[in-house]
């Protein structure tokens, strides 16, 4: 799901992952992503929330408990919470229960499965990016006669019609300083066939 969206899952900083490894069980997967496995205590989830919110390779995180036979999720749901105390990265959670996510996550949101966790997340940070980017700057307009475009419009707002006739268009875009082709207004034929031989 990370793949799909555009999200890297990088390696762990060499300090998280000898950390990891002195918390977690042996048989457990330190690697990115981490698998505490099934036995996995609210205190580990508490330590490898902590430790992974503070490696410096990880912008975000996402903790996913599947409820095994001994492990209460109200207990984890608190486990986490206190891990990401004091982290400004993204924390999400999935529960992944018929009951749904327990009231003590409290801010961190949750979802029924992780890949829409995922999702939420490629588009957070997707949003971010966009929020980051220059955002440019706006060329000096040279030739606008603000006083003639205003009363054009405001004639035009007048009339209540909702649209600029032809002749006001032409003349808001001279207005603005935009070149157009020239153009005439022709009631009839005759006065069509004068302007085009005009």
């Amino acid at each position: 799901a990370c793949e799909a969206h555009g999200l890297e899952l990088p390696p762990l900083d060499d300090r998280t992952l000898a950390a990891l490894r002195a918390v977690l069980p042996r048989a457990a997967s330190v690697a990115n992503p981490v698998d505490m496995l099934a036995s996995a205590s609210p205190d580990q989830y508490q330590q490898a929330t902590r430790l992974l919110a503070a490696d410096p390779n990880i912008d975000s995180l996402l903790v996913i408990f599947i409820r095994p036979l001994v492990t209460r999720a109200d207990e984890v749901a608190r486990a986490i919470v206190a891990g990401a105390a004091g982290t400004t990265k993204p924390v999400l959670a999935s529960f992944i229960s018929a009951r749904g996510a327990p009231a003590e996550l409290g801010r961190i949101p949750s979802y029924e499965f992780p890949e829409a966790a995922v999702a939420a997340l490629a588009r957070v940070a997707a949003y971010g990016g966009w929020r980051r980017r220059v955002k440019g700057t706006v060329p000096p307009l040279a030739g606008v006669n603000r006083e003639e475009a205003r009363r054009i419009v405001e004639v035009a707002l007048a009339r209540g019609e909702g649209w600029l006739t032809p002749q006001e268009a032409h003349e808001l875009t001279q207005a603005v300083g935009i070149p157009t082709a020239a153009a005439r207004t022709a009631a009839t034929v005759e006065q069509a066939v004068a302007a085009a031989l005009a």
